[in-house]
């Protein structure tokens, strides 16, 4: 089967004036390898001029990467001498001729490669950048009289201490809810913010508590009035203790 010209498929993918023919346009409805290798060049032409799709990659990256691709991808140049060689036998008759890339095909082959690796690296990035290791984990229980359960974790995000805080519990009308530290004495704490209405929040460590907690294990997350007064209302919903 003769398949449609390389460059025919690339003007295509790139929405250039010279609209298929009936002749090729009845070839690529019939013909899979055709349609596989145009939706392929689509996808390259879409991505290229999407790129917000693409994570962020340092622009000495991207050119060694397209150096290397294209260095890979181009057609070997001709030669001014050729060696006789013995003439190729033609192929089987259910083999199909194969094509030579054109110019424009192989740029499009090897912009593909780049993007491939772009996007590689990229997916690469955003692993490293959301990686965030859990130094302890604990549950948060209800205090006798409330309802609730959650989760606290102490994290570190990239070399930033933060206790992260996730509690599935009833609002009180009229007040708001604060995550606490308290120290295993019970006469200190530190307050750590206000808790949004969804009950998920995450709360950097206060610089004196960043390299150890020093006793300041408690977690508490406590119900507040509307009152101005900074001061811990005594009333707590729920309440676990980090490991030491």
């Amino acid at each position: 089967m003769t398949h449609l010209d390389p460059d025919r498929l690339a003007d295509r993918a790139l929405g250039n004036d010279d609209p298929l023919t009936a002749a090729e346009e009845k070839h690529l409805d019939s013909c899979a390898e055709c349609r596989d290798e145009l939706a392929q060049l689509s996808r390259i032409t879409e991505l290229s001029r999407r790129p917000e799709q693409l994570a962020q990659v340092p622009a000495d990256t991207i050119w060694r990467s397209i150096q290397s691709q294209l260095a890979s991808a181009a057609p070997a140049p001709a030669r001014t001498e050729v060696a006789a060689e013995p003439a190729p036998s033609p192929p089987a008759a259910s083999e199909p001729p194969r094509r030579t890339p054109r110019p424009r095909s192989w740029l499009l082959a090897a912009a593909a490669a780049v993007v491939g690796l772009i996007i590689g690296v990229g997916v690469t990035t955003v692993a490293i950048r959301d990686r965030v290791e859990v130094t302890s984990s604990i549950a948060l229980a209800a205090l006798p009289g409330q309802a609730g359960h959650g989760t606290a974790e102490l994290v570190n995000d990239q070399g930033r201490p933060e206790l992260r805080v996730q509690i599935d519990a009833p609002l009180t009308p009229d007040r708001y809810r604060e995550v606490w530290l308290i120290n295993t004495d019970g006469q200190r704490m530190y307050t750590l913010g206000v808790l949004p209405d969804d009950g998920r929040a995450s709360y950097p460590l206060p610089p004196e508590l960043a390299g150890q907690l020093q006793g300041f294990t408690i977690v508490d997350v406590s119900i507040e009035p509307y009152d101005g007064n900074p001061a811990h209302s005594r009333e707590s919903q729920v309440r676990g203790t980090l490991p030491t």
